[in-house]
């Protein structure tokens, strides 16, 4: 339920702040929106070379340990500026990002008050996150440099900045779609304003093409596969609107259809025609650990949105601008970044199962039956991580847990704090995880919430059981 409010919310933004409905944004005010737009989708290009230096890092390690490398890129950190986000030779933006936030300084009193703070704050946050994570790249280098990865001790260390990236790059997404909520009122209120403007229905279509192919990116980010399905539907509709206007003789009276309208229709064809090459699931061998969604989302569709890999955004940014009326930027997507691990490091810490292949699930334990919920977790790795706690009240609850018919606690009491697990599944047949009430507790039945993490999905599952009845949650793994 949690996954679907937080889709919810990025489909349909909040905000907190009050304004006037009737008072459109002056010239000065969304210029000055539009400058942090520019500021965020550059910083996403600055934060994308970074996360390809460290995608190699990590293929590097793993070679110390039981996994071929490949190598993703050929550049290294002496090949880049010290500071990616300063770039003085000018190697990869027209403006910086470290230029643009010195810039914001200037214009930051030209922002709507209502929301100024919030905006102030939320492009410093970007800042510091991309300060960081450009600090991360030298740390791996050093440590790598500074240790003897054939020890196997002194290769945690690296995964452990890895890891940290991973949350920087999560933070960043978080920042950006906090600074779209912010505006999304004021950017509504200003089509508004301006309805009588002949390149409004052009810009309708591309604020439709913008939301559902950025919707898609979100479903693979969440890796809600049901989801892809429905978005990519509502692009194509989208895109057949858009074309619908472009070929409208009405709109070559009063518009060149140039490169930048053909950019925009080829990306989005590219986008709509790389969500259906989803559903077979291949990816490149290099990309083979990372999985279906990881690729599909960094190194596919998002090239066709984001500037980088001269995706359809900036063509709608550009276009905008040269009309007579100052119409809202579009912001890009940032990337996520995700850490693999080798396998012999895996089995040292995860739980596998002796019975390779389990053909279904059990329906009675230990003269119990088993009560198997309707939820399943689904998963695209073989590798997971969960968290078991008592739910809402804690009364004493006693369980014995069992993965795949052996059990890997009794008499366990999770009184005190969660208890986490690592359970690497099976690549066939199925997968469970049966909660085996030892006592009900003060209140019965006894409740056992599982918490699940899967890439940047979490989640919970309630459970319950008796000291008649087991409670069982199936694993899918989709290869």
């Amino acid at each position: 339920m949690s996954i679907f409010i937080a889709f919810w919310l990025l489909l349909f933004p909040q905000n907190t702040n009050t304004f006037d409905q009737r008072i459109s944004l002056t010239t000065e005010e969304i210029l000055a929106i539009n400058e942090y737009v520019d500021y965020f989708n550059e910083s996403i290009h600055g934060m994308l070379i970074i996360h390809r230096l460290l995608e190699n890092n990590n293929q590097d390690i793993n070679k110390y340990v039981d996994l071929d490398g490949y190598q993703i890129n050929f550049y290294t950190n002496n090949d880049l500026p010290k500071n990616i986000f300063e770039d003085p030779d000018q190697w990869f933006y027209e403006i910086s990002p470290e230029k643009r936030f010195k810039r914001l300084k200037n214009i930051e009193q030209n922002l709507p008050a209502a929301i100024k703070s919030d905006l102030v704050y939320q492009a410093n946050s970007i800042h510091t996150i991309c300060t960081a994570v450009n600090s991360i790249r030298f740390e791996v280098e050093d440590y790598i440099d500074e240790h003897d990865l054939n020890e196997r001790d002194q290769v945690y260390g690296v995964y452990e900045l890895l890891e940290k990236a991973v949350n920087y790059y999560s933070e960043f997404y978080d920042v950006q779609n906090q600074f779209q909520s912010s505006i999304k009122p004021y950017v509504a209120n200003q089509l508004k304003a301006i309805k009588t403007d002949s390149f409004l229905s052009m810009y309708n279509s591309f604020e439709e093409l913008h939301k559902a192919c950025k919707n898609i990116l979100h479903a693979l980010r969440i890796k809600d596969e049901a989801m892809i399905s429905k978005l990519t539907a509502e692009l194509n509709h989208a895109f057949s609107s858009f074309e619908t206007k472009i070929n409208n003789p009405e709109f070559a009276g009063k518009y060149n259809k140039n490169l930048q309208y053909s950019v925009i229709q080829s990306k989005v064809q590219d986008v709509i025609a790389a969500a259906k090459d989803f559903q077979s699931g291949k990816v490149p061998v290099e990309y083979k650990l990372y999985g279906k969604y990881y690729y599909f989302h960094n190194s596919n569709i998002i090239n066709k949105f984001n500037k980088y890999g001269n995706g359809f955004v900036s063509e709608m940014n550009k276009i905008s601008d040269t009309q007579e009326v100052s119409y809202p930027h579009f912001l890009e997507v940032p990337h996520y970044f995700q850490v693999i691990y080798p396998m012999k490091i895996i089995e040292q810490d995860y739980i596998s199962s002796e019975i390779q292949m389990i053909p279904e699930v059990p329906r009675t334990l230990e003269e119990r039956n088993v009560v198997v919920s309707e939820d399943v977790i689904k998963t695209e790795t073989t590798l997971l991580e969960i968290e078991l706690y008592d739910y809402k009240l804690k009364d004493n609850d006693i369980v014995s847990v069992n993965f795949n018919g052996e059990w890997i606690y009794k008499n366990l009491s999770l009184e005190t704090e969660p208890k986490k697990l690592k359970l690497k599944l099976n690549e066939t047949g199925v997968n469970y995880l049966l909660i085996h009430a030892e006592s009900i507790g003060i209140i019965s039945p006894n409740t056992v919430a599982i918490k699940y993490k899967i890439g940047p999905k979490r989640d919970e599952i309630i459970l319950e059981s008796d000291l008649n009845s087991s409670a069982l949650i199936e694993f899918s793994v989709d290869n």
